[in-house]
């Protein structure tokens, strides 16, 4: 009340409108400079200006407009029920005070980046910009890895970039790749669209050159999803793409056969891998939730980094070979974060998510929308609930993102986005 006095209070010379509307360009390309530096080794004040200078015109906002019109929907209750079920692991844990530092540098920044973008970005001209900044830098990504690959950095054989491990930039290139398609196949100026289309196929190549064999699964599923829905409306299209990609694929392997190769024929490893992920990772971590299964041991690495051993040498009978490097699994990790109240409320919010974003896609006409939706949802499903089967430690900015984007696509109408009714 005492805010909203001082706004009404506000000297005349200051036009209100023109305020609030500086308060929106704020929120939007704040948003949009975190977008293009999310991934960057560098530019932590570039991230921290992007997504705190949005959080403070938004509740400026709040305080200047009193009706909106946008309302709080059931997906972003249970988010919000969500982010509050893991600040009271934070609070319960072991070590509360460096729970409550992993709650702020994780969930609160996806929270945060997730209301910012379902709350803000109401219009599909703002959603379409969005997509086309995360396609940037999903080409900035694809440049990156190539000039590593080529100056001789790698890690384990395989393609990296931005500090982080080949399956960290696979999981970077999963999460982008679904946005270079969306451009390539809707941008209306050809040369935009056989710029985006050549970078899709650099992509490819370089997911390739990953060989992160969850990297490989993830790009099937978003390939997958786009598939079916352009086999329908433009087969002709799905068989260019799938030639020109089974050509690249060629040429990838003839250029560099050796990593790829060897890599693809370690089945018997592979099977080795996966057992071992079994029983050292993600068996010590389930009896470590025995212990705290409501609640959990809290969002913190440091508190996991702490528990680990002593419910390793619990589950196998001997210490660890090595430090805690993560569970490899982001449902474990939610589960030893949160316990399976935070893992069921985070379940039943992916179901109404995927649920909203899915009707809201088969109602919507307008290709250029029905497009941003497929990248979101195929974005989604093959980073996060694919390839989050064998990696646990994924983005939570990145999560904040992409479920605030796609909550902002179910919840954002026109008046060309449904189909008409035959009476």
């Amino acid at each position: 009340m005492i805010a909203k006095s001082l706004f009404n209070d506000w000297p005349r010379r200051v036009n209100r409108e023109q305020l609030v509307t500086a308060l929106d360009w704020t929120i939007e390309y704040g948003i949009y400079l975190l977008v293009l530096m999310q991934f960057q080794s560098k530019g932590e004040a570039f991230r921290s200006i992007g997504m705190y200078a949005p959080l403070v015109a938004w509740l400026i906002k709040l305080c200047l407009v009193r009706d909106s019109g946008h309302r709080v929907s059931l997906g972003e209750i249970v988010f919000l029920v969500f982010t509050g079920s893991l600040l009271i692991s934070a609070l319960l844990s072991i070590d509360h005070l460096a729970a409550l530092r992993g709650f702020r540098k994780t969930v609160l920044k996806a929270a945060i980046l997730f209301f910012l973008i379902s709350q803000n970005f109401t219009t599909w001209e703002k959603l379409k910009r969005l997509g086309w900044l995360l396609a940037c830098s999903g080409c900035i990504a694809v440049v990156a890895g190539f000039l590593n690959y080529f100056s001789g950095y790698t890690i384990g054989g395989g393609m990296a970039a931005f500090s982080t491990h080949r399956n960290g930039f696979a999981s970077i290139l999963g999460y982008l790749i679904p946005f270079i398609i969306a451009c390539a196949v809707t941008s209306r100026a050809r040369i935009e669209r056989l710029f985006f289309a050549g970078f899709f196929l650099l992509s490819l190549a370089a997911m390739l050159l990953t060989v992160s064999r969850g990297g490989w699964i993830s790009l099937s599923t978003s390939l997958g999803i786009w598939g079916i829905f352009l086999l329908r409306s433009r087969a002709r299209l799905v068989l260019q793409g799938a030639a020109a990609m089974g050509a690249v694929m060629l040429m990838t392997l003839l250029a560099f056969p050796d990593a790829i190769i060897i890599r693809a024929s370690s089945f018997h490893h592979d099977a080795y891998t996966v057992t071992e992920r079994v029983s050292e990772r993600w068996i010590p971590a389930l009896e470590a939730v025995k212990d705290r299964p409501l609640f959990g041991w809290g969002p913190s690495e440091v508190v996991a980094a702490k528990v680990y051993p002593m419910y390793y040498k619990k589950a196998l009978a001997r210490d660890p070979e090595g430090p805690y490097i993560g569970m490899h699994n982001f449902y474990l990790t939610i589960l030893f974060y949160g316990g399976f109240v935070a893992l069921t409320i985070y379940l039943v919010f992916v179901s109404i998510f995927l649920i909203g974003l899915f009707r809201n896609l088969i109602r919507t006409v307008v290709w250029s929308e029905r497009s941003v939706m497929i990248a979101v949802l195929s974005s989604f499903v093959a980073v996060y609930l694919v390839h989050g089967i064998v990696e646990g430690l994924l983005w939570w900015t990145p999560l904040g993102v992409i479920l605030g984007f796609g909550e902002a696509c179910s919840n954002t109408r026109s008046d060309r986005d449904y189909k008409p009714k035959v009476v």
